[in-house]
């Protein structure tokens, strides 16, 4: 060791552990850590974004705590590394399904899931991009493999013209997207009431609430969006090129 250790070839972004057994990803650490405790959720909103808050305790391990895994009605949603708070903004967040929360330590165990108790609650009606009951017009583009989106897919057109149209029945809808750089003006018609939606962000944000329309009777509604195919007006923002005028489509939530 008076010459110390000779590494000539450390990859970029290499990390070495010297005397540090238990480290990230070692497989020494068979023991899963204790679930989180006293999970609760309710009813939140948070930059005007509607959604479920969900809260727990710690859980605990003989190392080391990596993270928490989130799920809904038993389907992995998102990660948190830190804290004990998680908000749910995304399509299928709904006070009334099933959350639940497991600890995950440094070697990779994961403790059982944690479940909070659910409200009491009518479930909402959620249109997923994907769902039959939404007729898509034009040349729109869906991708199936899009990790933020809710069910993974996302429908998207840049196309001026393009349409998509469907009828529901609630008191409330909310059309959820993802804003981006890349993404301009669409225009929302809803029982002949038209309104212009700018979906235009310097940072690509998913699973965003960006219109919504409340209804004084649970009728029968029927909705026509349709891309404007021009950019968005932002004096102080600069677009990355001339074609930032796609619209995202990640689905529907109605209220009854």
């Amino acid at each position: 060791m008076e010459e110390g250790i000779a590494m000539p070839k450390i990859l970029p972004g290499e990390i070495l552990y010297l005397n540090l057994p238990y480290h990230p990803g070692n497989q020494l650490d068979k023991q899963p850590p204790t679930p989180p405790q006293r999970v609760t959720v309710r009813r939140g909103e948070n930059m005007g974004y509607p959604g479920v808050e969900v809260s727990w305790k710690l859980g605990s391990d003989d190392h080391w705590l990596s993270h928490y895994l989130i799920y809904r009605d038993g389907q992995l949603i998102d990660k948190v590394a830190k804290g004990t708070f998680y908000f749910d903004h995304s399509l299928g967040a709904d006070i009334a399904v099933e959350y639940a929360i497991a600890s995950v330590d440094g070697s990779g165990n994961k403790s059982s899931v944690a479940k909070a108790p659910t409200e009491s609650a009518d479930r909402l009606d959620i249109y997923d991009d994907s769902n039959d009951a939404i007729n898509f017009t034009g040349s729109w583009k869906r991708e199936r493999d899009d990790y933020w989106a809710d069910g993974k897919t996302m429908t998207s057109s840049n196309k001026a013209g393009d349409t998509l149209q469907f009828q529901f029945t609630g008191r409330r809808m909310i059309w959820f997207t993802k804003l981006g750089p890349e993404c301009g003006v669409a225009r929302i018609e809803v029982d002949g009431r038209e309104s212009t939606v700018d979906t235009y962000s310097a940072d690509e944000m998913w699973g965003i609430a960006v219109w919504a329309q409340d209804f004084d009777s649970p009728g029968l509604h029927t909705v026509k969006l349709t891309v404007a195919g021009q950019r968005a007006e932002h004096p102080s923002d600069v677009h990355p090129g001339g074609d930032a005028t796609w619209v995202h489509v990640d689905g529907f939530r109605m209220k009854k």
